[in-house]
């Protein structure tokens, strides 16, 4: 399978990944192993839909989906409706979404698979975005104990940053900006591809308590450091909170305009 190779390619090109995908996708059609068929097509589909081809991303789900639904019950590990999400995300499906990652993370910890965390970090990425704080902070808690299980620094930088986005949410801004430095920390000694993701969370709560000069450098730090074609929903803040932590105090004063001249300076202040 070209499992690895895809995720290692993750941080150097989506033109790349996107090969490695559909090679997968053609090297599992060749294998008498529906649950390997399934998740090859379930994935090249998830990825067609990040990418953008909404089109030819449907028609590979749909295939991935008849052969999933020829696994029988007990065969069925989870691994279909985590890669599923990611079609479904591209689609904002968000119901299905919660549904189908649920059961993943179900189905994975009844085989204890260490993708299970992965699913918990995708569903309070969810949970983010529905508004729904309480379940954020559960599922970012748990992908945390799952970090500390298999000794993953990384996966905790994650589960911590996830925590600070909750617990800013619900005005504990102290904690969130304690663990927002030490998920950022962790990601930039780990050098890890999602470090952006982590600085802008950290660039929220500086913005919500008012360190404009501290939010500011978070989100001028995630904007240079966001891996190529990698502009989407959860890096895409970077740039409104980065207008944000210039303007300040005086985002509603009229008489002091910002040149463009001024915010490319601020930048480097």
């Amino acid at each position: 399978m070209f499992t690895g190779l895809y995720w290692s390619l993750w941080h150097v090109d989506l033109n790349a990944q996107l090969y490695a995908s559909g090679n997968n996708a053609l090297y599992g059609r060749n294998i008498n192993d529906m649950n390997v068929k399934a998740e090859s097509y379930a994935t090249y589909s998830g990825l067609l839909g990040f990418i953008g081809w909404q089109w030819l991303a449907c028609r590979v789900r749909k295939q991935a989906e008849h052969f999933y639904s020829q696994v029988p019950e007990r065969e069925k590990t989870g691994t279909f409706e985590y890669f599923q999400g990611a079609a479904l995300w591209s689609r904002a499906d968000l119901d299905e979404l919660d549904r189908s990652w649920r059961i993943a993370v179900h189905r994975l910890d009844r085989i204890r698979s260490h993708m299970s965390g992965g699913a918990r970090h995708l569903l309070w990425h969810l949970c983010s975005t529905k508004g729904d704080f309480n379940q954020l902070i559960r599922f970012a808690a748990e992908e945390g104990e799952s970090a500390v299980q298999t000794g993953d620094p990384i996966v905790l930088a994650y589960s911590q940053y996830g925590l600070a986005e909750g617990f800013a949410r619900q005005g504990r801004t102290n904690l969130a900006m304690e663990l927002t430095d030490k998920a950022v920390a962790t990601i930039q000694r780990i050098r890890g591809t999602f470090l952006c993701v982590g600085q802008v969370q950290q660039a929220k709560v500086r913005l919500q308590v008012g360190d404009f000069r501290g939010a500011r450098e978070s989100a001028a730090a995630a904007i240079r450091w966001m891996p190529r074609l990698r502009f989407f929903e959860i890096t895409a803040p970077a740039f409104g909170l980065y207008v944000e932590s210039i303007l300040g105090n005086a985002w509603v004063d009229r008489s002091t305009p910002v040149s463009r001249k001024g915010m490319r300076k601020a930048a480097w202040s």
